[in-house]
């Protein structure tokens, strides 16, 4: 096993197609080809988060972009991931008026919406259930990590990601709420 260049010279140097040495090479080019395959795979995940995420940090700026806030409350994520969930919202009435236009040509963008309906109907079902991988924003040090994260999807990994779900966030309306009553009285 070596490098790209050193397999370049060994297939230069290979006499006999069936020889130990030409099989090692084509084993090895084979573990190169799979590693790289692999890695894209995973540069495309972190690309399709990163654009999540992007969203997610685009709402909070134009939200409370001069307002200095230590942490979100837990309705204020939710209202967040909510607008998450509407995102596709003009595209689909673009669609729509599309196909209500052209009688003819009414499966044009079926796909594209049959995709966008089943990707959200995914999405609602998994934040309703076991819940969204999402940085928890109402925690302080992860909240001002995200705030200050350059959009850049190699920084990914340095900011916490948990299952953040409805029953989670009501979870922790509720303490919240517990806390202030106690401090109150």
């Amino acid at each position: 096993m070596g490098s790209k260049k050193k397999l370049l010279k060994r297939i230069d140097e290979i006499n006999h197609p069936g020889s130990r040495k030409t099989l090692a090479t084509i084993r090895d080019i084979k573990r190169i080809k799979k590693r790289d395959e692999i890695k894209k795979g995973h540069a495309l995940k972190a690309n399709v988060k990163g654009a999540q995420l992007i969203y997610f940090l685009e709402k909070i700026e134009e939200k409370y972009g001069n307002i200095e806030k230590k942490k979100l409350e837990p309705h204020e994520f939710h209202e967040i991931i909510e607008s998450y969930f509407h995102r596709f919202d003009e595209e689909l009435e673009q669609i729509q008026l599309k196909t209500q236009v052209n009688k003819r040509r009414q499966n044009q963008h079926s796909s594209r919406e049959a995709i966008i309906k089943m990707n959200l109907e995914n999405e609602i079902r998994n934040y309703r259930a076991g819940g969204l991988e999402l940085p928890n924003l109402t925690d302080e040090k992860i909240y001002q990590k995200f705030r200050n994260w350059d959009g850049n999807s190699h920084n990914l990994q340095h900011i916490e990601m948990r299952f953040i779900s409805k029953s989670f966030l009501d979870k922790l309306a509720q303490e919240n709420e517990e806390t202030n009553k106690m401090n109150v009285e």
